[in-house]
């Protein structure tokens, strides 16, 4: 016992003695540790909106396994709301069974991002000024993680986007129908160059998450055409 208790002496006099070495190097490895996950694309990237010619259209930059800051701006709860609550012909749920996807879909209110992001907390996004089942191009984004293990599952929603095939159907169902698409390409492309059109008469899906084991501006990006509605 006296070993001990003269060896914990010791070190509690080390540590005192080296209280600035000991917090330069925990700093050092903090930051480190942040320029690391930025590299890997771990850190998240931003969900932007712009405009084009004359058309709305919004760029492609989901995050991947964490959700960014507000930047300062508050969040409430009526801009991230559930399907039903807001409008029963919004999406409530996606799926995709031959690659086993089956997520909630959030309705928020705003493009804002901070509000994105708090929606993606909780399953994947129909982006706001985009089109809804069975109608103009509907576009839904999520996110996708390489961390086998994670707290909160709506990070994984989007984790099979990748093996996703052409012909596959995906099912997006609203409060009494779901919507049935059939997947016409599957692609790998980056955020500043993959831009979603939604000024068009076609009646279609398009799905977005990042590339979680390439570049941080990497995006998988699923187009599918609509076929048919059925009620539930």
């Amino acid at each position: 016992m006296t070993g001990i208790i003269q060896k914990l002496h010791i070190m509690s006099g080390f540590i005192i003695r080296e209280k600035y070495y000991l917090a330069l190097v925990f700093c050092t490895v903090s930051f480190s540790t942040f320029i690391f996950l930025n590299f890997i694309g771990v850190m998240p990237s931003e969900l932007k909106a712009n405009s084009g010619t004359g058309e709305k259209q919004a760029s492609i930059a989901t995050s991947n396994s964490n959700v960014a800051s507000s930047d300062g701006e508050s969040v409430s709860t009526s801009q991230v709301a559930h399907s039903s609550t807001l409008n029963p012909a919004f999406p409530t749920r996606i799926r995709i069974d031959r690659v086993g996807l089956d997520a909630p879909v959030l309705n928020p209110t705003s493009i804002l991002i901070p509000v994105l992001n708090k929606a993606l907390t909780q399953g994947v996004v129909r982006y706001p000024e985009g089109g809804m089942p069975g109608r103009g191009n509907l576009f839904i984004l999520g996110h996708s993680t390489s961390f086998k293990v994670v707290n909160n599952q709506a990070y994984k929603s989007f984790n099979e986007l990748k093996n996703v095939v052409k012909g596959d159907r995906i099912i997006v169902q609203t409060v009494d129908k779901e919507y049935i698409y059939e997947v016409t390409s599957v692609r790998l492309t980056t955020s500043d160059q993959a831009v979603v059109k939604f000024g068009t008469n076609k009646n279609m899906l398009t799905l977005s998450t990042c590339n979680v084991l390439g570049a941080k501006e990497e995006r998988y990006v699923v187009e599918a055409d609509f076929i048919t509605s059925r009620d539930l």
